[in-house]
C-alpha cells in the first residue's frame, strides 16, 4: 500500500497509490529473497521497519511513516551484488516514487492549512479540495500513469547481466529463525541468573 494511504486512511485511492504499491511489493520481495549488502538481523529490522511500522492516533491505525523515510534517506545504501540490473530497477523507481511524494506532501500541507481555516472542513474534503487544485500539475510526474514505470521494467529486464542460478532464498525466514533462537538462550540465561540470585538469598 502507498505511504500516504497508510498514514491518511481517509485519502481518495488513486491509480498513483496503486503504482506506488508495485514499488514496495518488489522492494518487500527482494529483502525478503534476494542476497544483498547487509547482515541478517538488520534486513528483519529494516523489514519491519518499512512494512509493520504503524501507530494509534485518535482511534485509527496509521502507518507510512516508515515507507517515507526509507525513500528519503535510505535506498541510495541499498545495492543488491553482482545484480546491476535489479539494483538500477530499484533505485529507478524509487526516484518516481520520491517525486510523488514530494507533490504528495504540498498536497498535504495546502489541505492542513485548509482545515485551520475552516472547522467544518473534513480531512477527504480538504484533501480532495487540494487534489483537485494541483490536478494540473500531476501531469509533470512519472507516476501519472504506468508508462514510465512499465519501461523500467522493460530495460532492466532486457540486459544482459542478470546473474545466473540465482536462486530465491528465505532470509527473512532465516533471520527470524535466528532472532527466536537467541531470544530463547537469553530467556535461558535469565532463568538461571534468577536461580542464582534466588540461591544466594
Amino acid at each position: 500500500m502507498s505511504a500516504h494511504l497508510l498514514s491518511i486512511p481517509e485519502k481518495m485511492h488513486t491509480l498513483q497509490d496503486d503504482l506506488e504499491s508495485i514499488f514496495w511489493v518488489l522492494l518487500y520481495t527482494v529483502m525478503c529473497y534476494v542476497g544483498y549488502n547487509i547482515t541478517l538481523e538488520d534486513r528483519l529490522q529494516t523489514v519491519e521497519d518499512i512494512f509493520f511500522q504503524y501507530s494509534h492516533q485518535n482511534g485509527k491505525s496509521q502507518g507510512g511513516a516508515g515507507k517515507r523515510g526509507f525513500v528519503s534517506y535510505c535506498l541510495s545504501r541499498f545495492r543488491i551484488p553482482d545484480n546491476v540490473p535489479l539494483t538500477k530497477l530499484l533505485w529507478g523507481f524509487e526516484g518516481i516514487v520520491a517525486h510523488f511524494h514530494d507533490f504528495m506532501n504540498r498536497i498535504v500541507h495546502q489541505a492542513r492549512n485548509i482545515l485551520l481555516k475552516d472547522q467544518n472542513a473534513t480531512i477527504p474534503d480538504a484533501i480532495r479540495t487540494t487534489s483537485l487544485k494541483l490536478a494540473d500539475s500531476l501531469e509533470q510526474f512519472e507516476i501519472r500513469n504506468h508508462d514510465a514505470i512499465e519501461n523500467l521494467f522493460t530495460n532492466a529486464l532486457s540486459q544482459k547481466t542478470w546473474p545466473k542460478n540465482d536462486k530465491a532464498f528465505d532470509y527473512f525466514a532465516k533471520a527470524l529463525s535466528k532472532r527466536k533462537l537467541a531470544e530463547i538462550e537469553a530467556s535461558k540465561e535469565g532463568r538461571k541468573a534468577a536461580k542464582r540470585v534466588k540461591g544466594n538469598k
